[in-house]
């Protein structure tokens, strides 16, 4: 259950990070669970390899348990910008358009 590809477990900052329940932040829902925070500190602050899968396995129950999201689509986004078009370079998902048309030239 991960959202990027990293080794590292940690989700810190992502789909079930209390703290990332922000304006631009991943936890939409807004999903909060006091242990599921708890684990997640714990799991940043132990150094310890096996400890820590013992504190992210609990983690992933709580997860399994409780479901805060369910992922049902992924999009992927291809944008064909002709070579005359400049400052389009930050083209992504999540986007605000209005930013980026004041930076937008045309050879």
């Amino acid at each position: 259950m991960g959202f990027s590809l990293s080794l590292d477990p940690d989700p810190t900052g992502g789909l079930f990070d209390a703290d990332a329940y922000s304006a631009g932040g991943f936890n939409a829902s807004g999903w909060r669970d006091e242990r599921s925070q708890e684990l997640l500190k714990a799991g940043l602050t132990e150094f310890d390899q096996d400890k820590r899968a013992e504190i992210y396995k609990e983690w992933a129950i709580i997860q399994n348990e409780q479901v805060p999201t369910a992922i049902v689509a992924y999009r992927s986004e291809i944008w064909a910008v002709n070579n005359r078009v400049h400052g389009l370079d930050d083209i992504g998902v999540y986007t605000d358009f209005t930013e980026l048309l004041g930076k937008v030239t045309l050879d």
